[in-house]
């Protein structure tokens, strides 16, 4: 061993010589490669979510659907309420139920 690297032993475990540690730089890719693939798709799921949540957000904030027709620019015509001149009619009494039937029970 170098005599700089065996004062250090008592700071953090021994030192190992390079390329003896066991991981090598192909490991190390690999690792950061599927790291950073998780990262993506992490940010696909929270830009879709975001997405989401926006169109709830301008649904309770009262905001129209963008997706709606266009208003029309003209109304059908109404018709006007027509009123009967005749009165109406009073309800038939059950001609076999006398009116004092219920004050008679």
């Amino acid at each position: 061993m170098q005599p700089g690297i065996a004062g250090m032993g008592g700071m953090g475990g021994g030192m190992r010589a390079p390329g003896k540690s066991g991981l090598t730089f192909e490991h190390i890719l690999n690792r950061l490669q599927g790291e950073l693939q998780k990262s993506r798709e992490t940010g696909t799921e929270l830009q879709s979510l975001n997405g989401t949540m926006s169109k709830v957000h301008d649904t309770l904030g009262g905001s129209l659907p963008s997706k709606l027709p266009p208003y029309p620019h003209t109304s059908p015509p109404v018709r006007p309420l027509q009123t009967l001149d005749a009165p109406e009619p009073e309800p038939e009494a059950h001609p076999a139920i006398p009116p004092t039937a219920l004050s008679d029970l």
